[in-house]
């Protein structure tokens, strides 16, 4: 009963969080960042979840230096959602990427899996507040992680096909 009551006490935390996170304006503490350092942090979170389901790590830089202008909390808050939304949509088995490389006006960061997909019907949609397909989800995760891009100035794009799998490119204005 008391494994049952912290839970809820949990779910009920990341909720009322994610609202919070929803509903307040972002000002983001602006810093150079080295876009590896990131992922690699993050990847530490995330890397539990992997080896839950026995998914394959593909990593590529091709930054090749380039440095990022971007808030390090809020940043990472944006590639453990993708990285723990694509482990969630895959199999046990499956194959997650993660790609960086740069453009003159950006750093892109690529996060994809080989997961189930998302629905064109649902698509368009994903980044809308309170939509999900999740049984368990609020609905707010993309959209706080869309407008945190958007806090950056920067950009972030999906495209997906069912049975295939989903590719997040997140573009954040270079440094």
């Amino acid at each position: 009963l008391v494994g049952f009551i912290s839970q809820g006490v949990r779910s009920i935390d990341n909720i009322v969080g994610n609202i919070l996170m929803f509903a307040r304006q972002m000002a983001p503490a602006l810093v150079s960042l080295n876009p590896r350092e990131l992922l690699d942090d993050v990847l530490q979170y995330a890397r539990f979840h992997m080896e839950q389901k026995d998914i394959a790590l593909e990593r590529r830089d091709e930054a090749d230096g380039a440095r990022c202008l971007g808030d390090v909390e809020l940043l990472k808050q944006v590639f453990l959602n993708l990285l723990l939304n694509a482990t969630q949509a895959m199999n046990e088995g499956g194959i997650l990427k993660l790609e960086t490389a740069a453009t003159p006006q950006a750093v892109v960061f690529v996060v994809e899996d080989n997961g189930s997909g998302i629905a064109p019907e649902t698509l368009g949609r994903i980044f809308d507040p309170f939509y999900t397909t999740k049984r368990r989800g609020t609905g707010l995760g993309l959209t706080i992680c869309h407008n945190i891009v958007q806090a950056h100035q920067g950009a972030i794009e999906v495209e997906s096909e069912v049975g295939v799998g989903t590719r997040f490119t997140v573009r954040i204005p270079r440094a």
